[in-house]
């Protein structure tokens, strides 16, 4: 049986080399160049949902594009890195707002690589900012940034698309479910930015650590095998 161990509630940790913060918004930062990293913003699902017939508001989904922004100004931030999924499907009012948000920060490096939801438009949206850099893939400081685990190429990676969540035991047979970050020696899966994503639940693995994401808070957990305890009659 593989059980939770709680390692700390700092946000901070060294891979690659390199140091690292998660924010409670699931954005990795990287102080020290001032770039923020993020996926699977999925942009404009709220009116996805709509247009399939689901009364679904866009008020959360606008507010955390909103709240995006601000938080590239209050860190004077100097690159983005979206690693894939930035839009969910066709223009919307939500990414023409987006766009004109991005306009408005001429200063700042978007690299976008593209995602599966973003191959059909993403080759035209925004083209005309010449701060919005596409591309399938992008490798920076010895890290390959892409969109899906089986897009790398050997080197260490970091990517999205899994959306990944956890379960945490929380007593009487009962689960918490929530979105995390997962790094091992080689690897780093970020979790979805989007508030709207859903999460794939992950598979403990011994051999990794997890970042959980609890409201304003941020944990690093890791799992130990135990063996059960049996009963006596």
């Amino acid at each position: 049986m593989l059980i939770p161990q709680f390692n700390s509630k700092s946000a901070g940790f060294t891979w690659q080399g390199l140091d690292w913060e998660w924010l409670p918004n699931r954005i990795l930062w990287h102080a020290k160049s001032r770039s923020a990293f993020l996926t699977d913003f999925h942009i404009g699902k709220a009116e996805a949902f709509q247009r399939a017939g689901i009364n679904l508001p866009n008020t959360a989904s606008s507010k955390q594009i909103q709240a995006f922004f601000e938080f590239v100004a209050q860190h004077n931030m100097e690159r983005v890195f979206v690693l894939g999924d930035l839009l969910h499907g066709p223009t919307t009012t939500e990414t023409t707002a987006f766009l004109k948000s991005l306009e408005k920060h001429k200063e700042l490096e978007f690299h976008w690589i593209l995602g599966n939801h973003d191959q059909k438009f993403g080759t035209t949206f925004g083209k005309d900012l010449p701060n919005l850099k596409r591309s399938a893939r992008v490798q920076w400081n010895g890290i390959e940034l892409c969109h899906e685990p089986k897009e790398a190429s050997g080197l260490p990676f970091m990517c999205g698309h899994l959306h990944p969540g956890i379960r945490i035991p929380s007593g009487a047979k009962q689960h918490l479910t929530l979105p995390c970050g997962i790094l091992s020696a080689d690897s780093l899966i970020l979790p979805a930015f989007g508030r709207l994503t859903g999460l794939q639940i992950q598979a403990p693995n011994l051999n990794a650590t997890y970042f959980i994401f609890a409201g304003q808070e941020v944990h690093e957990i890791a799992f130990k095998k135990v063996n059960r305890v049996k009963k006596m009659n």
